[in-house]
């Protein structure tokens, strides 16, 4: 975990607003990893297109490439939010009710973790 949190969660019933803020903030952060990787899968589909001898069949086969890749892509950020929001429920279920700091702690661990695995993906995507 490279990154501390101090966020404050009053109840649980805040978590989902405050995860879609983590989420734009995230999303600023990566900006430029997250359009490399679009534009990437983009153009490696495009290029499928260029060659006028090419068979549809050719078209199609080199395309699914890049549909794979955008697909590992979702799939990697989609594993990277949800892998640690199991546990934080259940951290939050050992809190007690209204108790700020429980929920807090919960919920800061969970940032940290995700944090963690989206910066691990973004490095290791390719």
């Amino acid at each position: 975990m490279d990154r501390k949190f101090n966020y404050i969660v009053e109840k649980p019933e805040d978590i989902a607003e405050k995860i879609k803020e983590f989420s734009e903030q995230v999303q600023e952060e990566f900006r430029g990893k997250i359009y490399k990787v679009n534009r990437e899968s983009f153009l490696s589909m495009a290029d499928c297109y260029k060659s006028p001898a090419a068979s549809n069949e050719e078209v199609g086969r080199c395309a699914q490439k890049s549909f794979e890749r955008m697909s590992r892509y979702a799939e990697g950020m989609q594993s990277a939010w949800s892998l640690h929001m199991e546990a934080m429920g259940k951290c939050m279920e050992g809190c007690n009710q209204g108790d700020t700091v429980c929920y807090s702690n919960c919920y800061n661990d969970y940032l940290a973790k995700t944090y963690g695995e989206i910066k691990r993906f973004f490095n290791t995507f390719k």
